[in-house]
């Protein structure tokens, strides 16, 4: 039995993968659906469904702070800019490796909620935000 649920954990896994890839074609960058995919996928159905709603907070959430850290700096000049968004991060990750050590059960919650931040922020150096 535990070989008939790998097998078909994979083939449910590999059709997800395909499907965003096929969705992702509609899309700019639509290359971040069949990675996001690729990241939660599980071999059961429960543990990937756990792991889309653990990403999805954690992605909020750490949205949430990004913007708030982008907003809240918009008018400094640039030096004084990025050396408070570089100490803001710093503590917003120490934060995050703090919830994913201490709980088990948001530890990836913690962990996407650490780097989405730093997308935000690479992504706004490069002109691509606000």
């Amino acid at each position: 039995a535990t070989g008939a649920a790998a097998a078909t954990g994979a083939a449910t896994g590999w059709l997800a993968l395909l499907s965003a890839c096929l969705l992702a074609v509609h899309f700019e960058r639509g290359f971040w659906v069949a990675a996001t995919v690729a990241m939660v996928v599980e071999p059961g159905l429960g543990a990937s469904l756990r792991n889309c709603a653990l990403r999805l907070q954690g992605s909020v959430v750490g949205a949430c702070f990004g913007f708030t850290a982008l907003a809240l700096t918009a008018q400094a000049e640039a030096l004084p800019r990025d050396a408070l968004l570089v100490t803001a991060y710093s503590l917003w990750t120490f934060g995050c490796a703090f919830v994913r050590a201490a709980s088990a059960t948001v530890s990836y919650a913690g962990l996407v909620a650490a780097f989405t931040p730093a997308l935000m922020l690479l992504a706004n150096e490069c002109g691509g935000i606000g």
